[in-house]
């Protein structure tokens, strides 16, 4: 790991510029469609006749294999030059104001995941008092390694003595980039019980580039030098893509899809009778990211689980590999004799990342309102991307003209997180690891989002000045 490869991680997901959940903005009944990816019935429940998302993105990465020591946020992106790696001062100290990246070593499992989402324009819109109708657009990148073992530590394999073997737990990696165009329904109806709701997102979704590598068994690694490795028998699959690669190798720029699919997204919830235009609880329950997106025909899915020997020079016979494609038909040919050996088909899938959401919501002072959330991933077949595990609360006070909302969260049952975001007219900014932005002895990730939307405003001129108004009877400020 160098220091430009964490400044990309870093870089990469502002210019992108979404959050692991969001939940200052998905909370927040004034945000639209923004509520529907947490749970798609949730945009009944918006007191504007009509909302347009113009823009939305953010950044979320966590990992328990590295950390900058004395690091935040805030501080790497002003002083990038103080970045520095442990492995550039093998025999000398590091400046005192460094801020070191180091590799943890006691661990039995390490994970590292990271994630940039756009959300593109979209529009909810009120059809009456019972339904509810809404169109987006989002693109997301993830990268994940859910499981990475003790023997892939960094300074376990960077210290390996000469031909001392080591074994190598099972590994799981996984890369999608995808974007989405989706619908949104909702339906409301009254009971004496209060009142429920029902919603549901259906989504096109389209692949641009993916890769994976899932082994099922350990095997035994040595080398003596930097030169030779020595392998036992894997038992191994890789599946990758290469169209938007192979064309930026050529010259050409523009994405081209690799893969389609589709996604659904459906919810539930019920209401307590309803007092002052505002319900008191609120109770739902929602299955989200259900659907998977089939990569052809410039995939190659690879199985392996056969050698030829067990004795390797990989670098000296590498460094002629220009492009993804070559290095793995070198790596085959290398270890089966043939670069085709492996090649099992010209097809794969990777599945979105499927969650349970659970979610009570109640208010307790007028605009004021306590959330508290489950989150469980559930795995679907083909290779599936990972939600992270949460239980969160949330306390927010929501206004038409502005809201606060500060989010607790325990992340996959691991890191508790205090969140931080706020909305002032039109446009939300906030944060899920707001302490990441701040200067910490060991920093392992960080979270932003932003959102930008319209609602309606009825713009009058008057002596006074103009006057916001807005839909079903909310208070309006008069300047």
């Amino acid at each position: 790991m160098s220091k430009a490869a964490l400044i990309f991680l870093l870089i990469t997901g502002f210019g992108c510029l979404s959050a692991q959940e969001q939940l200052g903005v998905r909370l927040d009944s004034y945000t639209g469609m923004q509520t529907a990816f947490l749970n798609p019935a949730h945009t009944i429940n918006s007191p504007q006749k009509w909302t347009i998302n113009l823009a939305g993105a953010g950044l979320f990465f966590d990992n328990s294999y590295l950390y900058a020591g004395n690091a935040g946020t805030l501080k790497m992106l002003r002083n990038p030059e103080k970045i520095k790696v442990i492995t550039d001062y093998k025999n000398t100290a590091p400046p005192t104001d460094a801020m070191l990246i180091d590799f943890y070593r006691n661990y039995k499992s390490a994970y590292l995941d990271f994630q940039t989402k756009i959300n593109g324009p979209a529009v909810s819109v009120h059809l009456g008092n019972r339904h509810s109708v809404g169109l987006f657009y989002n693109a997301s990148l993830r990268l994940e390694a859910p499981r990475i073992p003790q023997s892939m530590n960094f300074h376990t394999l960077n210290e390996l003595p000469d031909a001392k073997e080591i074994t190598v737990e099972p590994v799981q990696l996984r890369m999608m980039a995808w974007d989405e165009i989706g619908c949104n329904y909702a339906y409301r109806w009254e009971t004496d019980k209060g009142s429920f709701q029902a919603g549901l997102n259906l989504k096109y979704l389209r692949g641009f580039e993916a890769a994976y590598l899932s082994s099922d068994a350990s095997l035994t690694y040595s080398r003596t030098g930097n030169q030779f490795q020595r392998f036992s028998r894997p038992d191994a699959a890789l599946a990758y893509t290469t169209g938007n690669f192979e064309n930026l190798d050529a010259g050409k720029y523009g994405l081209i899809p690799q893969g389609r699919g589709v996604g659904i997204d459906m919810g539930f919830s019920w209401i307590a009778p309803v007092s002052d235009d505002n319900y008191a609880f609120r109770f739902s329950a929602a299955l989200n990211d259900i659907g998977k997106i089939t990569f052809t025909p410039t995939a190659a899915y690879h199985y392996i689980n056969k050698i030829k020997g067990d004795h390797y020079n990989l670098n000296a016979q590498l460094d002629a590999v220009k492009t993804l494609g070559q290095g793995i038909a070198k790596l085959t040919e290398i270890a089966t004799g043939d670069s085709l050996n492996t090649l099992k088909s010209n097809s794969f899938a990777i599945a979105t990342p499927m969650s349970l959401c659970l979610m009570a919501d109640h208010r307790f002072y007028k605009n004021a309102y306590i959330s508290f959330i489950v989150q469980q991933r559930v795995l679907q077949q083909s290779s599936p991307l990972h939600r992270g595990n949460m239980i969160a609360a949330a306390v927010r006070y929501e206004h038409r003209w502005f809201s606060a909302t500060i989010p607790l969260s325990w992340y996959n049952y691991k890191h508790f997180r205090t969140g931080l975001a706020a909305r002032l007219g039109f446009i939300t900014i906030g944060t899920d690891d707001f302490f990441s932005w701040r200067k910490k002895r060991e920093w392992t990730g960080t979270d932003f989002y932003i959102a930008v939307l319209l609602n309606p405003v009825d713009l009058k001129l008057t002596r006074g000045g103009p006057v916001f108004s807005r839909a079903k009877n909310i208070r309006c400020f008069q300047f």
